[in-house]
């Protein structure tokens, strides 16, 4: 006979728990016949209230409903292993049932939302005050969300409330803060709040409190403690918070300071609070504290320091209150600057960013950066010119960077000591020296290591790396330049045949400038300007240089005629060979060939032969005399400088035949005239030579002063020499071809000098006057020829009035003021004198 079973469920998905099922697992759950439920008992996965007996009708049919439902598992017969039906044994009333342990607590646990602070479902707060609920859930689902609804309608979070907006476990709390003047407008003096976690919902009454105006006490309240730094600045900010629209008697303000003695800054500061009841003013710093016994101690509000405090006391609403704050901290007045630079400075650095100084002092205060020195490892000490003045920020900081380029200059020795900032060296010192806020202060520090020196910049010609090209007439000529080193905007200036070429005015294509510091552009020259241009030296060359920026080099362009080799050769050999084999053949052989075999074979062999073979034959062949550079005159009047028949000219000698060299003519007492570069090539004596002199006769008295003369292409010419017969002597003297000519005012010009220059010239005025004559057969006297070439023919060209054109015009050079010039006849001319020496 069975027993009737007590059976248990929960609330949670409809898990039907069979009695007895696992009879060895520990109970974990009881229930009794007369247990009653309480909310700690709801609260617990203990048996739930449908496991309760009860003598309500519906109570009994939902059991016998359950029983009608319950599964096969629920039978209190089971099958044992033979097969063979067995009974299980149930409990009463009062037994105990088990849970099994793959029951989960929370399919125990219905879902709920409360409030466990208030257990009432109410809460009271005042009008305008924001309120936080704890709320408390449990039985749900983790990252269920969380929504809030205020009098039937969904607030979005942080729009009236906030809170967390999921759960992140099954049980668990958190607080939800509703915002006062939200929920004063939502216009009702109970408002009901609901929360919902998931699918559980709670609900709360919020009643809102309004007290009486009447009884509203106020209060008045400043920073505590104060900062000197923001008093001097901005004031004594004081909120006073009183019944709304009431009335604020700032009825007295004491300053105590820290001596001892309290006085009261002067002003009105009474008002009407707005209708929240709030109600601020500011003691403004230029508020005076006056003292009627001693006026030593006459001050403003924003002199004040830390150890004074400060008390503001006010009558609102019928009551009074008071408050009372302390200042501290530094005040800016005391505020003593301080700069800073990084301690050693690494050479690199400065070499490439400069140099950083920091400057800390009073807030918003000048700062008068007085001086800056560097102490070189020489011993001498120099300033750097700038100006590094500035104003600090709110916060007291004011920094500024001294460039790399900033440049060092001295009078003293100024070849040897200019130096920039980035040239900084290791053990160089520098001080700085500032300023601020009525005190003075200074920092130094020191250079360390070396910085990587850059580049020396270059300019060159890839496609002709021996400077040397050839055009064939009629063509053009291009070329590719290559530069580095530069100076984006660095100026491309193209010198033909040492003649400035005006960049757009069809004489050659290339950019103006360089956009880039490391590079390539084309240049082109056209035909029709070349073939009727060439150097001062051979008729059948052009020096072509190209600057960018400080830096160049020249390429030595050849001109050969168009190849004549394949038709012309066969006919001039016939004809030409038979006529001369057959009679002057015999006659030179036979007499000619006896006489200086008898007479002259003797006498040279017995006595020079031995002397001279030792000697001359190694000054001849084997060494070479050092490069030379003489300047005549080296003293010369205005009048005779601006002489395109006299100048000063200039000549190098010791050269190889064929070396190209520039003469480099620069004004060095601070003449207004542009310098000059003069190409010229050795002759096959190893000579190479010009002449300079001014082209413009009506400001001749521009010129006077020195000029420095120095000689590039040396050190090339010098090492290819070096490597075939010149000596030490020649390579040393090489590294130095430089020297200098003065211009003199006529007056001063000296006497005897004059009349020897004028002998000398008087002297070789016959030479001249035959020179010129060769020359009408070279290349002409006209200065403003076009065209006509330098020939040693002897040939006449448009009857003498040609000179040769050197791609440039001296009446261009001429227009820019007092300039240098060589000419085509200058050229000419020194050509000649070497000739004649």
């Amino acid at each position: 006979m069975k027993k009737t079973s007590i059976r248990t469920r929960t609330l949670a998905p409809a898990v039907v728990l069979a009695v007895g099922a696992l009879v060895a697992t520990p109970a974990i759950a009881t229930t009794t016949t007369d247990a009653e439920q309480t909310p700690d008992t709801a609260a617990t996965p203990a048996p739930a209230a449908e496991a309760e007996q009860s003598t309500d009708t519906k109570t009994q049919e939902a059991e016998t409903q359950e029983a009608a439902e319950a599964s096969p598992a629920e039978s209190s017969e089971t099958a044992d292993e033979g097969g063979a039906a067995t009974q299980e044994p149930e409990t009463t009333a009062t037994e105990e049932t088990t849970q099994g342990p793959a029951e989960t607590e929370e399919a125990a646990v219905a879902p709920a939302v409360t409030f466990p602070n208030q257990p009432s479902g109410e809460v009271d707060r005042d009008s305008g005050e924001s309120i936080s609920i704890k709320v408390a859930y449990e039985g749900v689902q983790s990252l269920d969300p969380i929504t809030v609804y205020v009098n039937g309608e969904k607030v979005e979070h942080g729009e009236g409330y906030e809170a967390i907006q999921q759960t992140d476990y099954f049980n668990g709390g958190f607080w939800l803060r509703l915002d006062g003047a939200f929920m004063d407008a939502a216009g009702s003096a109970s408002d009901t709040v609901e929360v919902r976690v998931g699918e559980a919902r709670g609900t709360i009454q919020v009643n809102e409190i309004t007290e009486d105006p009447a009884d509203i006490s106020p209060s008045v309240e400043m920073d505590f403690p104060l900062q000197a730094a923001d008093v001097s600045r901005d004031g004594i900010e004081v909120r006073v918070k009183t019944a709304p629209n009431a009335e604020v008697d700032v009825s007295r303000v004491n300053v105590l300071f820290d001596a001892g003695y309290t006085l009261h800054p002067e002003g009105d500061w009474d008002g009407t609070a707005d209708e929240n009841g709030d109600y601020t003013f500011t003691i403004s710093p230029d508020t005076e504290i006056t003292s009627g016994f001693n006026p030593d101690r006459n001050t403003t509000v924003g002199q004040l320091r830390e150890g004074d405090s400060v008390t503001v006391q006010i009558s609102s609403n019928g009551k009074n209150t008071s408050f009372t704050t302390a200042v501290e901290g530094e005040h800016p007045a005391d505020i003593s600057p301080s700069v800073r630079m990084d301690y050693p400075l690494q050479a690199q650095t400065v070499a490439d960013e400069g140099i950083e100084v920091r400057v800390k002092t009073a807030p918003n205060a000048e700062v008068d950066v007085a001086k800056i020195s560097v102490m070189f490892t020489g011993g001498y000490t120099l300033s750097p010119s700038g100006d590094w003045d500035g104003t600090a920020d709110e916060n007291g900081d004011y920094t500024f960077t001294i460039s790399p380029d900033t440049e060092i200059n001295t009078t003293f020795r100024p070849e040897e000591r200019n130096t920039t900032v980035g040239e900084l060296t290791d053990g160089d010192r520098v001080v700085v020296q500032v300023r601020s806020n009525g005190k003075n202060t200074s920092f130094a520090t020191t250079i360390e290591g070396e910085a990587e020196q850059p580049a020396e910049p270059t300019v060159e010609f890839p496609d002709h790396p021996d400077n040397a090209a050839e055009r064939t007439i009629g063509d053009d000529f291009s070329a590719t330049v290559a530069y580095t080193g530069a100076t984006e905007g660095d100026e491309v200036r193209v010198i033909v045949n040492g003649n400035t070429q005006t960049h757009g005015e069809g004489n050659y294509e290339a950019p103006a400038t360089v956009t880039e510091t490391d590079g390539e552009f084309q240049i082109s020259l056209p035909a029709e300007f070349l073939d009727e241009v060439h150097s001062g030296t051979a008729d059948d060359q052009d020096v072509l240089q190209v600057r960018v920026g400080d830096t160049r080099n020249h390429i030595r362009i050849t001109e050969v005629a168009t190849d004549p080799t394949e038709d012309p050769t066969d006919n001039p050999t016939e004809d030409p060979t038979d006529d001369p084999t057959d009679d002057p053949t015999d006659d030179p052989t036979e007499d000619p060939t006896d006489d200086p075999t008898d007479d002259p074979t003797d006498d040279p062999s017995d006595d020079p032969t031995d002397d001279p073979t030792d000697d001359p034959s190694d000054d001849g062949d084997d060494e070479q005399s050092a490069p030379a550079l003489t300047i005549e005159p080296d003293r010369i009047s205005m009048s005779d400088f601006v002489d395109p028949e006299r100048g000063v000219t200039l000549t190098v000698t010791g050269l190889e035949p064929g070396d190209d060299v520039e003469f480099d003519v620069d004004p060095a007492s601070g003449q207004n005239v542009d310098p000059a570069t003069l190409p010229a090539v050795a002759t096959e004596d190893g000579v190479a030579s010009t002449i300079v002199y001014g082209v413009s006769s009506a400001d001749a008295s521009s010129y006077i002063g020195d000029f420095d003369v120095t000689v590039d292409g040396i050190d090339d010419a010098a090492a290819q020499a070096g490597s075939e017969t010149a000596t030490q002597a020649a390579a040393a003297a090489a590294e130095d071809v430089a020297g200098s000519f003065t211009v003199l005012s006529d007056e001063d010009a000296d006497d005897d000098q004059d009349d020897d220059q004028d002998g000398g010239r008087d002297d070789d005025s016959g030479d001249n006057d035959r020179d010129d004559d060769d020359r009408d057969g070279e290349a002409g006297e006209d200065d403003d020829s076009d065209n006509g070439s330098d020939s040693d023919d002897g040939s006449d060209r448009d009857g003498g009035k040609e000179l040769p054109r050197t791609g440039g015009e001296f009446g261009g050079l001429a227009a820019g003021g007092a300039l240098l010039a060589v000419g085509a006849a200058a050229v000419i001319v020194t050509r000649r004198r070497m000739h004649k020496g």
